[in-house]
Order: structure tokens, then sequence, then C-alpha cells
């Protein structure tokens, strides 16, 4: 089993075991295309596994791009950038997310990879709706899907997951759960069972704008298994925040405060979680507490602000009573 069939499986271990191993063996080849390719992936299993390898990758991706625009490579460059925008996505620097995934789609075309294209215009989607600019996040993700079905591309429910987010955020939430649950179908497919948790927590969001808290506090919980069973700490701050909002909806006040709590624990293990991620748990925290926990109000508006993210700015100013945080 390659590292990539590790990696979407969950087992985060063997897959960074296997990708050290080849990136190890491509460096004493002397071979710089082996060496480009190797770091490359490297770089991308340190990436999308388990949190807190971000500043390792970085250094591994920075040296692949340099042997890519050596070797005059624009497809490989083009994956290299991708991951590096990944990156700063997942940092909340939106600015600089979008001008590097801005870049690798051109790369990307320009070396007749359609497919390489189209994921970087689902993570500039991806950039776009952590922002808010939903209209725009909806046009990037749509033309991102509809390019990732035609070519059969892994990524499709991915890209799926996020446009689900973008319809569940303006309120659509039937679309969404009917998006979500396909995207959750099509991981499976494909065998990118890591990805799951992701578009289950946001169907139980959409099943509880749709008035059903009893299935959605079925499906957070599926959710929540399948995330401790792969062991990342982001899809199971997701799913603990869900049902925290079950909680809340239930009006037990007392146990959605601690699940959130929890879920704001697990979002910020790492040194570099999904930055939006751990905002929005805070700002349910903050919401759910009226404010009273300074610590919570400061961390959850730092966050918000480096994006931006001004639904969560807005939020958050609307739940801190004046003069406090």
């Amino acid at each position: 089993m390659g590292c990539r069939a590790r990696l979407d499986a969950g087992d985060y271990d063997a897959a960074l075991d296997a990708a050290r191993r080849a990136a190890s063996a491509a460096a004493a080849s002397a071979d710089q295309r082996l060496e480009a390719e190797a770091l490359t992936t490297l770089g991308g299993v340190l990436v999308h596994s388990v949190r807190g390898h971000d500043r390792e990758a970085v250094g591994l991706l920075d040296r692949a791009l340099e042997l890519a625009t050596t070797l005059r490579d624009e497809r490989l460059a083009a994956e290299v950038e991708r991951e590096l925008g990944y990156i700063a996505f997942l940092g909340a620097r939106y600015g600089a997310a979008e001008s590097i995934l801005g870049r690798a789609a051109a790369r990307a075309t320009a070396a007749g990879d359609a497919a390489g294209a189209a994921r970087a215009l689902t993570l500039i989607g991806a950039c776009q709706s952590d922002r808010n600019d939903y209209p725009a996040a909806e046009a990037s993700l749509v033309a991102a899907i509809e390019r990732l079905r035609e070519l059969g591309d892994r990524w499709e429910p991915f890209a799926g997951s996020f446009l689900a987010r973008v319809r569940l955020r303006t309120e659509r939430s039937h679309e969404a759960g009917l998006l979500a649950d396909a995207a959750v179908a099509r991981s499976r497919q494909v065998g990118w069972l890591s990805l799951v948790p992701w578009p289950m927590a946001v169907a139980g969001e959409a099943q509880i704008g749709a008035a059903d808290p009893g299935a959605a506090g079925r499906t957070f919980s599926a959710a929540y298994a399948l995330a401790c069973e792969i062991g990342d700490p982001c899809w199971r701050a997701f799913a603990l925040r869900g049902l925290g909002l079950v909680a809340a909806h239930a009006g037990d006040q007392d146990d959605a405060a601690r699940l959130l709590g929890e879920a704001g624990t697990a979002a910020g293990s790492q040194p570099d979680v999904y930055a939006w991620c751990e905002a929005l748990i805070l700002t349910d925290l903050v919401e759910l507490e009226g404010g009273r926990h300074p610590e919570h109000n400061e961390r959850a508006l730092t966050i918000a602000r480096r994006g931006p993210m001004p639904d969560l700015v807005a939020r958050l100013t609307a739940a801190v009573p004046l003069g406090v945080g």
C-alpha cells in the first residue's frame, strides 16, 4: 500500500514512515527529479496527516519547489505550491493562501494538469468561504466540482464538503445536507476514509437546521467515533462541537458548555490546527458563556481578526459585554 492509500485510510503513522523512507532513498540517489517528487510526497503527508508537522513540511516543500523550478517542472511546482497554499489556509492566512493557490492553479493549467488546477481552485473556494465571501466561494467550488467530476478525480468529495458548508452558512440546510451526504458516500467510494468525519459533521449541522436534532446527534456520534479511530483532533473537534450544538438545542446548557469546551481543547491541541475550526468552536462557546471567560474571548477574536472571519468577529463582538475581554 502506497503513502497516499495509507493516508486516505487514516493510517497516518504508516504513511509518514513510508514517505520518510522514500525521501531518504531519493536523497541518496542524487536524482533531483526523484528527490523533488519524494519531498513533495513527504511534505504532503506531513500537511494532511495529524496536525503538528506543518513547520517541517514547509522546509521540505520549499526545497521541493527549488528543485522543481530548476527542473522546469511546472506540474510538480504547482503541486508544491498547492500544498504550501493549504498550509496558509489552515493557519487563516487567507491573503497569502489565495495568492499562492492562484499561482498553483495557473501553473497547473499551463502544464496541462486540469485536476491540479481544480484542486487549487477548491482550496481557493475554501479560503473564500472561511472569510465569508460566499458568492465567490460558491462560484469557485461549483466550477472545481464540475471539473473534478468530469475527470473522475478523488478530490470531488473534498470540494463537495466545502460547498455543503457554503450552502449551510447561507441558510440552505436541505441543499447542504444532500451535498454533505453525497460527499460522505463518495469519500467512502474512493477510499478516502480519513475525510469522512468532515462531511458527516456538516451533514449533522444541516440536520439541526432541518429541525431533526435526533438524527443530528446520531450523525455527530458516528463522526466522533470515526475521528477517534483515525486519531484526527480537528475532525474530533468538529464532531464534539456538533454534539454540543445538539445539547444546546435540547436546553442542556451545562452539557453543551462541557462538549464545546472539549471541542475547543481538541481543536487547539496542536500548533497548526485548522484555525477556522478553533475560532468557530470558541465563538459558539463564548456565546454560550455570555462572554464571561476573557481567555476564550481573546483567543477567538485573535484568530477571527487574523483571517479575517467577519461573521465570527461580528458574533464575538455582540456576545462579549462592553469592557469584558
